[in-house]
């Protein structure tokens, strides 16, 4: 992913756009966090006169040019891409869109977003933040945040505030969520 982001790994031009909807990309994080395999990704180093590639994302790149190009995996990795670094994507209807996948720490289970989830302070409405908090090294103040936030809405429907159980709680799921990307790969250059 941090390729992706840097413009070192990119698509051929032949690719498909990306097609995967919410659920798919949901169900991906679902697969993710209980640990299940989640198929190949193959990857060619492109040859150095080969500039038919595109990036993945629509954010600027700092490598213009890619040296390797996805061959099989690209919805995956568009999707996590997009999800982690908070990018968006051009779909198979050429529009450019965000996607938000939201997530409960408590249960560790993911949800496509919407207003209501956005208003249930028990989901942090887009993974996205977890990821940004991690590599601006402020995790703690976003845990805080959070804990702080679902505070506060148990307070106005008159429940108890977060318990030292629920914290850790808390804590564990989003390490869990954090830790999703540490899956073994097996690279092989073709």
């Amino acid at each position: 992913l941090k390729d992706i982001h840097a413009g070192r790994l990119g698509l051929p031009d032949l690719q498909r756009p990306f097609v995967w909807g919410n659920d798919k990309i949901r169900k991906l994080y679902d697969s993710l966090i209980k640990g299940f395999p989640i198929g190949y990704i193959m990857v060619w180093q492109a040859p150095a006169d080969y500039n038919k590639i595109r990036h993945i994302g629509t954010d600027e790149k700092r490598i213009s040019i890619a040296q390797d190009i996805v061959i099989d995996g690209q919805q995956r990795l568009t999707a996590l891409y997009a999800t982690i670094y908070g990018v968006e994507i051009v779909d198979s209807n050429y529009v450019r869109r965000r996607i938000k996948i939201s997530y409960n720490p408590f249960t560790k289970t993911f949800e496509n977003w919407s207003a209501a989830i956005d208003k249930n302070k028990v989901y942090i409405p887009d993974v996205y933040t977890v990821f940004d908090a991690q590599r601006k090294a402020k995790l703690p103040v976003f845990i805080d945040g959070y804990i702080s936030d679902l505070n506060e809405a148990r307070t106005k429907k008159g429940e108890a505030e977060v318990s030292n159980e629920e914290k850790s709680q808390i804590q564990n799921g989003i390490y869990d969520l954090l830790n999703i990307l540490n899956f073994n790969i097996i690279c092989t250059t073709i």
